[in-house]
């Protein structure tokens, strides 16, 4: 966290972002008032205005990644700019078959799957690279690095998710994502995780990939094997669990890294960390507990709702700090 992006390119500051962030929540405060809502046909019918501009943001969101992917000449990053851009489709996809009495589950599952997506190919560069640096810190050998292991997990992840979004149901679907299971958990494996466990901030970023492990071969199980696993089960280890931590980890090092803080987690992040992981494997085996599944299901969004409540309570102050001037950069 230098102020810079690669290219030496100046960090694009959260201002014109912040404003696009406020239409959506203004016209969303609109639609509220009984006199200023106005029912639409078709695409806003459901959603309204609010909705159709809070699925606008990721694609605004898309556009200012994509110039600054441009202007730096960073090529190879290009494919998450179009990610993102998809998960806007996915948006407005949705409100489209909502609005109309469709059916929204696959355009549901088009935006997961660009989420997923964006953890294998963002999770995949990250979680290597900060596990490498805090072994080399510990004079620990470094992660070997793997480009045929990881072009042979984003391959076949590819296509899973390409077959899932299509045809969820489909053979080939859960051997896709059985393929995918095992070519991510090799992935995972190469990257010798367990090593980092005094560090959460390394530790956490694992335990968020392997709940895409967990999800793919959920998946092929519901499919395939075992009757009693279900699709939404594999869902929420890809929701709960995959994004939920890549999410928190990755905010958390970000906040501390651009205030010059050091990357480790205290005592309110590390309960945060344990508090998501715990919530995510309970809100997925909650159906295997009977009578119990209601209790269980609060337990794990209370646990879960809990994590982010402390990570606002030790991230938020950090907010309003003045970034230091080593680190600004020129944004």
């Amino acid at each position: 966290p230098n102020g810079r992006q690669a290219g030496q390119r100046p960090t694009l500051t959260g201002q014109p972002l912040e404003r696009d962030q406020f239409a959506a929540k203004r016209a969303a405060a609109d639609d509220q008032h009984p006199r200023r809502s106005h029912a639409a046909p078709g695409l806003l019918a459901a959603g309204s205005w609010s909705g159709l501009l809070l699925a606008l943001f990721p694609l605004v969101l898309a556009g200012h990644t994509a110039r600054e992917i441009i202007a730096g000449k960073t090529w190879c990053n290009l494919p998450i700019a179009g990610l993102i851009a998809l998960l806007a489709g996915a948006d407005l996809w949705f409100l489209a078959a909502h609005g109309g009495a469709g059916d929204t589950a696959p355009a549901a599952r088009l935006g997961l799957a660009a989420l997923i997506a964006l953890i294998t190919v963002i999770g995949g560069r990250i979680v290597p690279a900060f596990t490498a640096n805090w072994l080399a810190a510990r004079q620990t050998p470094a992660v070997r690095p793997g480009p045929g292991v990881d072009r042979l997990a984003l391959a076949v992840t590819g296509a899973a998710l390409v077959a899932w979004v299509g045809w969820p149901a489909h053979p080939l679907t859960g051997y896709l994502a059985a393929g995918a299971g095992l070519a991510n958990a090799f992935r995972w494996a190469r990257w010798r995780g367990w090593q980092c466990l005094a560090e959460p901030l390394i530790f956490g970023l694992h335990l968020g990939y392997l709940w895409l492990v967990i999800g793919w071969g959920l998946t092929a199980a519901a499919i395939l094997w075992v009757p009693s696993v279900t699709h939404g089960m594999a869902q929420h280890a890809f929701t709960a669990g995959a994004v939920g931590h890549m999410t928190l980890v990755v905010m958390s090092r970000a906040a501390l890294g651009h205030n010059g803080l050091p990357l480790k987690a205290d005592a309110l992040l590390s309960a945060a960390i344990a508090c998501v992981f715990v919530g995510a494997v309970l809100r997925v085996t909650a159906n295997f507990t009977g009578a119990a599944a209601g209790p269980v299901l609060m337990i794990a969004a209370s646990l879960w709702s809990l994590a982010f409540l402390l990570f606002f309570s030790r991230i938020l102050p950090l907010c309003w700090r003045r970034m230091p001037a080593h680190l600004a950069g020129d944004g």
